[in-house]
């Protein structure tokens, strides 16, 4: 079976690129906004094609770790400029065409982490994705929690004099191919993991 290739990220995964100012952060919306993000998805889930048609006959819901506000933290971007285009590895032996944007600097649970961030060079030739920045992951929770071949979050370049970045691990999503071989999915390179659990956002997707 030909391959498919994951080059569609949604907006309603996306997370927000600019900084807000803490004063506008109301936690008990914010959550109410992520639990309504993930019955989206789950009602998107069981008409799309990211699942077999028997899986998705059976298909009840994702799995996830609750909302938890710890894992939305502030970064800062330290940018990588001019840097030349690398195959990424996927999940099917293709490869696929990116390069490093910057590194991303930030705090959790009192540990000092960084991860890089890249772009597609086939979606910057997409008006909608010119701004679209790429950041996969792997931690801890790998393989017994959540898939093994590590998550997503995406980005957007912000706006000029923006002071920084919200990292929000809630909203990380599994790779298509987590609930479909088919699919052809982005490996997260060695320099995109964390030494730590990151007990939030989308688990292991498990057919019911």
């Amino acid at each position: 079976m030909k391959r498919k290739l994951l080059f569609v990220f949604t907006l309603l995964l996306s997370f927000q690129v600019y900084s807000q100012a803490q004063g506008d952060f109301n936690p008990k919306k914010y959550k109410k906004t992520i639990k309504c993000e993930r019955k989206t998805k789950d009602k998107e889930m069981k008409k799309g094609e990211q699942l077999s048609k028997v899986d998705r006959r059976k298909f009840k819901r994702l799995k996830y770790y609750k909302v938890d506000i710890t894992y939305r933290v502030l970064a800062k971007m330290k940018l990588t400029p001019n840097t030349d285009f690398f195959d990424m590895v996927t999940s099917s032996g293709q490869k696929q065409k990116y390069r490093q944007y910057g590194i991303l600097h930030f705090e959790l649970q009192g540990k000092k982490l960084t991860l890089p961030v890249y772009q597609s060079r086939r979606l910057m030739r997409l008006p909608q994705y010119k701004t679209h920045l790429f950041m996969p992951f792997t931690d801890l929770t790998n393989g017994k929690y959540i898939y093994d071949a590590g998550r997503y979050l995406d980005l957007r370049i912000p706006p000029q004099n923006t002071s920084g970045f919200i990292i929000d691990f809630n909203k990380a999503y599994n790779p298509y191919c987590a609930y479909n071989p088919s699919y052809s999915c982005p490996i997260p390179p060695p320099a995109n993991h964390l030494n730590m659990a990151i007990k939030a956002g989308e688990k292991k997707f498990k057919k019911h």
